[in-house]
């Protein structure tokens, strides 16, 4: 089953990157006028944090570059979850490291930066994602943004944490960063709309098309 999990994250790992999608909305979400927000504790990668000894720092670590970041943008953090109007909610997706990824050993390791707490080398790399819940939702998911950067446990730095923060809330809230894959959709409910109200228009402009190629 472990197994299974991880080939499955491998596979949603890769679509990401490769496709640079970095946010998706559920249709008629709306974040419009709500600023009291609560950041759940993060999950997904307890076992493989517990392997470093470090998963109580990563968490404190992630939780507070969630709220500082939601801050910054005007949001209100509260302590008590009933009084939220919206719910973030980390999830860190592992996978197998993979060749092609593989880092290159710097010159001088003396510079680089410590890990939180002690640590352990692991043949795992993690990928943030932040889901934003509406409690009229339930427990679904309205809104999620993803970090295309891969992160090793043992490289659980504040400051790379802090960065997986920025580029999954980038584009949060999405009514004021409309990601490229809305306006696809947008644009394709609305030529769906045009056909509906005038069936024949399309086949009209692809006629004229031709007559003028002619």
């Amino acid at each position: 089953m472990k197994r299974l999990l991880v080939v499955v994250f491998s596979f949603i790992t890769l679509i990401f990157c490769g496709c640079s999608v970095t946010q998706e909305m559920k249709e008629n979400a709306s974040f419009e006028g709500l600023f009291k927000v609560y950041v759940e504790n993060p999950v997904g990668a307890e076992e493989i944090f517990s392997k470093t000894g470090n998963i109580t720092d990563v968490n404190q670590t992630l939780r507070n570059a969630i709220i500082e970041n939601l801050e910054s943008k005007g949001f209100d953090s509260v302590e008590n979850k009933a009084d939220a109007q919206i719910i973030f909610r980390p999830l860190w997706n592992a996978s197998y490291r993979q060749p092609e990824f593989a880092e290159i050993a710097p010159l001088q390791k003396t510079t680089q930066p410590l890990g939180i707490g002690s640590s352990t080398s692991s043949q795992l790399y993690l990928m943030l994602e932040i889901q934003a819940i509406l409690p009229q939702s339930g427990d679904i998911w309205s809104w999620r943004g993803f970090s295309p950067e891969l992160m090793s446990p043992m490289r659980a730095t504040t400051a790379s944490i802090v960065e997986q923060v920025r580029w999954c809330l980038e584009y949060f809230p999405p009514e004021k960063n409309p990601d490229r894959l809305s306006v696809i959709k947008k644009e394709r409910k609305e030529r769906k709309i045009q056909a509906e109200e005038n069936p024949f228009k399309e086949v009209l402009i692809k006629d004229r098309e031709k007559k003028q190629n002619l």
